[in-house]
C-alpha cells in the first residue's frame, strides 16, 4: 500500500489502524454475523470437523458431539500452538 507523500508509514500505519478500528471492524462483524454468512461458515467447516475435533481431544480433552463449529474453534484457540496445530493438520487452514 502506498501512503500519501510526506506522510511517514508509522504515522500512516496508526490512521489506517484507527480507522479499521473505528469503521471496518464493526462492518465486517455484521457482515460475518449475518445468516447467511454463518451457514457458508458451517458449511464450509464441517468436512474439517472430525479431525479437527478428535486431534483436539488428543491435547486439549473431550469435545461434547453438540459443540458447535464456534465452540470447536474457541476451543482450538483455548489450546493455543496445539489447537492452531489441529487446525492446519485437519487442512483447515493453511500455514
Amino acid at each position: 500500500m502506498s501512503f500519501p507523500p510526506g506522510i511517514p508509514d508509522t504515522e500512516a500505519n496508526k490512521l489506517l489502524d484507527d480507522c479499521e478500528i473505528k469503521h471496518l471492524r464493526f462492518i465486517d462483524a455484521y457482515y460475518q454475523g449475518q445468516p447467511s454468512a454463518e451457514e457458508a461458515h458451517t458449511r464450509y467447516f464441517q468436512p474439517f470437523r472430525a479431525k479437527i475435533v478428535t486431534c483436539l481431544e488428543k491435547v486439549a480433552g473431550t469435545i461434547p458431539a453438540t459443540a458447535t463449529r464456534i465452540d470447536i474453534l474457541n476451543k482450538a484457540h483455548d489450546a493455543g500452538t496445539p489447537g492452531q496445530t489441529c487446525l492446519n493438520e485437519a487442512g483447515f487452514v493453511e500455514d
